[in-house]
């Protein structure tokens, strides 16, 4: 029922809106709604523009790159490797009975990182590819990470880290925007796995010199790398872009690596 459908009849939504006095009845019994101007709407989740085009992209495009380069178990050329997968996804396009306007087309390279030179600025993020493709794409692209799981460190992170987001889509599509409290509890518990595996699977890439799984939330990642650190502030990390914060530590990752503070860390 979309709410900027407004051709009638088709706008089934005019016919569903709810009095003031419902409105108010539905607010929680928190006194946070006391403050001005904090009500439902300020804390709805945007699951469109913070996981089909936010996480999601990066989470794919990372699995498939690594499934693509870095698997094992497909052998030939690079192109071979890539067809090897793109049929893998096909056949789960169909054995999960994903609808077909809700399939991506085809799969180059390009889709999945922009630069074929694999620049220190480029990194995987799925391109020409629509936020609710993003989100049927979960499930086959999880499906593959497990067939191609060696048991290797990497790959049981990416799992996880697919399994936590196809279960995040799975409880936001049983319930809606307003959870029950376990359901809640479950959501955010799943959300902090996705995040601690991703931000694992960063750290491993850094010290390896790669550019993958680093695009992660700013302030998740500082808090990983707090524990093995110890002196950067979140001042710092609070004024810088993602990008921004990502060139920066690809800067340090090498002595990192050797297990060295950076000599620039000081102003972190």
């Amino acid at each position: 029922m979309p709410w900027n459908e407004f051709r009638t009849p088709l706008s089934h939504w005019m016919h569903n809106l709810i009095t003031l006095e419902q409105w108010l009845a539905a607010t929680p019994d928190h006194p946070v709604y006391g403050l001005p101007g904090v009500n439902i709407f300020t804390h709805m989740q945007d699951s469109l523009h913070t996981v089909d085009k936010g996480v999601s992209p990066h989470i794919e495009a990372n699995s498939l790159f690594t499934l693509v380069h870095y698997n094992h178990q497909v052998t030939g050329s690079l192109e071979e490797r890539r067809l090897c997968i793109w049929k893998g996804i096909q056949e789960e396009y169909v054995s999960q009975g994903i609808d077909p306007k809700y399939r991506i087309s085809s799969l180059s390279m390009s889709n999945i990182c922009k630069s074929a030179a694999r620049s220190p600025t480029a990194y995987p993020e799925l391109h020409g590819v629509k936020a609710r493709q993003a989100r049927y794409l979960v499930g086959p692209v999880r499906a593959l990470a497990q067939r191609y799981n060696t048991g290797s460190l990497p790959d049981t992170h990416r799992l996880i880290v697919l399994l936590r987001l196809e279960r995040y889509h799975t409880i936001i599509e049983s319930h809606g925007q307003y959870l029950p409290p376990e359901v809640s509890t479950e959501l955010l518990q799943c959300v902090h796995e996705l995040l601690l595996h991703y931000t694992l699977l960063a750290r491993t890439a850094m010290n390896a010199g790669l550019c993958l799984w680093l695009v992660v939330p700013k302030f998740h990642f500082f808090i990983i790398w707090r524990g093995s650190v110890g002196t950067p502030t979140p001042k710092w990390a609070g004024r810088m872009q993602t990008k921004t914060l990502l060139g920066a530590l690809l800067a340090s990752q090498s002595q990192w690596s050797l297990g060295l503070v950076p000599s620039n860390w000081a102003d972190f």
